[in-house]
């Protein structure tokens, strides 16, 4: 499998889902194109909220839905809190997408192993804390483990 992939620009922020389906948000700003794995590093949950695209102001900054942090557009780095509470985590600003070519309505994008390495980290860490925090939500997760539930990548470990 190739990965690379080209999509068509229909508005920015835009959602897609890349090879590994890993999941991107693509800016443009300007001239110029930015390409994020779609993940606030706070909570390690999506940008959007509710299939709402994440929001991007005047100045290019992008916010995630759920806490409001920024993040400037140009580079991923990490702005304004909003209400999140790792700052530790938010410094480490939003997981750049390579983009490999951009003619002004198409961009073609590169899913290198670390994103990948990053994508499937982030997809054991969702998948744990759909369970729920504390002892019992340990013990789900465990549960669902053994019962064979869960995405494949996440059962061969």
């Amino acid at each position: 499998m190739s990965n690379t992939f080209t999509v068509s620009l229909n508005g920015s922020p835009q959602l897609v889902t890349g090879p590994h389906d890993v999941p991107v948000v693509i800016l443009k700003l300007g001239d110029a194109v930015q390409a994020y794995l779609n993940n606030c590093p706070d909570e390690h949950l999506p940008l959007e909220t509710d299939d709402a695209l994440p929001a991007v102001n005047s100045r290019g900054e992008i916010f995630c839905g759920h806490h409001q942090a920024s993040f400037d557009g140009c580079s991923g780095c990490f702005l304004r809190p909003g209400t999140a509470r790792h700052i530790d985590r938010l410094r480490e600003g939003l997981i750049s997408i390579p983009v490999v070519e951009f003619n002004g309505q198409d961009v073609t994008l590169q899913i290198t192993p670390d994103v990948v390495t990053a994508w499937d980290r982030i997809r054991r860490i969702r998948f744990r804390k759909s369970f729920g925090r504390g002892v019992r939500g340990a013990v789900r997760h465990q549960l669902a483990r053994l019962a064979g539930k869960g995405p494949a990548h996440i059962l061969n470990r």
